[in-house]
């Protein structure tokens, strides 16, 4: 397809509201013509499943090439739209274009190559990038707000791009999420599965200790499988934390008025401890200094840790582990019982 106009050229393929289109070929959308320095430049996926051979190619012709530069694709998905595999070759091309993937209710398998994720409104509408591949893919997308990233395929992707505007929900129902250069991170949510993986790294490799992780500030924390996986330093100030199983992580952590609630600790009964998380480099609590020792804690600091637990709970740090353990305390009644049955012993085995 072609375009001549220097104002927004729009490209549209796809079916009609009860007829779905396939494609797993090549489009090539070349302006050619004229001096452009032209934005929204637009291909509309609607209703379209894209295949995971498909290409996509946006280009100026080489006798154009001064303004190539400043174009900018904007691939669309609407509707009941899945990209199971979107690759870009324009890169070949001396004025390949700036891209842009514009995310509207569609389900994104991998995007190798595409440079940047964003939504497609202003108006505060949350939309989701969905992964659903089981390969390995890594891109440099600058990942925006009022986007949630849901990987949902067994395999990994690597964000390296800017994540500085990010407030959405970060979810791992299977395989990891990985990202890195990013100084700081703030999540709504944060979402893990069993055996699923969530990483944030301040440097370019995946290094699970606190020194190489970036901070992960989130408001919600769900973990609702054993064996997950949080490599970041994660802060938990306000927040909700829902545990179903054991948290591991390599990273620090911060508690501030968290409110405790899931299968890990609703079934609690007096005697019972229970692993929060496990593998913590550092512990801070409240506005407190980092632990890196051995420590219990008192009741000052349970106040200052948790927001729901009462004078029933008692918690410990164990530094060669990095376990948080959680322990709710016998009842009174129960506690002299035990006393009263310890004393009766000793008194039996001195008269004997």
């Amino acid at each position: 397809s072609q375009a001549t106009t220097q104002s927004e050229n729009v490209f549209r393929l796809g079916g009609s509201d009860t007829a779905k289109e396939s494609f797993s070929g090549t489009i090539n959308l070349t302006l050619n013509a004229g001096n452009y320095a032209a934005r929204g430049n637009a291909l509309v996926l609607a209703n379209t499943e894209v295949g995971k051979d498909a290409v996509i190619s946006f280009y100026k012709q080489s006798a154009n090439t001064k303004n190539g530069s400043n174009l900018t694709l904007a691939l669309t998905a609407e509707g009941a739209t899945k990209v199971a595999g979107l690759s870009d070759n324009s890169s070949n091309n001396a004025s390949s274009t700036a891209k842009a993937l514009i995310i509207s209710d569609a389900t994104v398998a991998s995007s190798d190559g595409v440079s940047a994720y964003t939504t497609s409104k202003t108006d505060g509408t949350v939309r989701t990038l969905e992964i659903t591949g089981d390969g390995t893919y890594s891109t440099s997308a600058a990942i925006g707000k009022n986007l949630n990233v849901r990987m949902a395929g067994e395999g990994t992707q690597n964000f390296t791009g800017d994540m500085s505007a990010f407030n959405g929900t970060l979810e791992a129902a299977k395989g990891a999420l990985n990202f890195f250069n990013a100084a700081a991170l703030n999540a709504g949510e944060v979402v893990l599965a069993g055996e699923t993986t969530v990483g944030a790294y301040s440097g370019a490799t995946a290094t699970a200790t606190s020194d190489a992780e970036a901070t992960l500030t989130v408001n919600t924390l769900r973990v609702s499988g054993a064996g997950a996986t949080l490599n970041a330093n994660l802060v938990l100030s306000g927040s909700t934390l829902e545990l179903a199983a054991t948290l591991n992580m390599g990273s620090s952590l911060t508690l501030s008025h968290v409110t405790l609630s899931g299968d890990l600790t609703d079934a609690m009964t007096a005697g019972d401890t229970v692993t929060l998380f496990s593998g913590v480099d550092a512990l801070t609590i409240g506005r407190g200094s980092a632990l890196t020792s051995d420590y219990a804690f008192t009741a000052a600091d349970m106040g200052a840790a948790f927001a729901n637990l009462n004078a029933d709970y008692t918690a410990a740090y164990t530094a060669a582990t990095g376990e948080l353990t959680l322990t709710m305390t016998p009842e009174p009644a129960t506690a002299t019982l035990s006393l009263l049955a310890l004393a009766g012993l000793c008194a039996r085995r001195r008269r004997h």
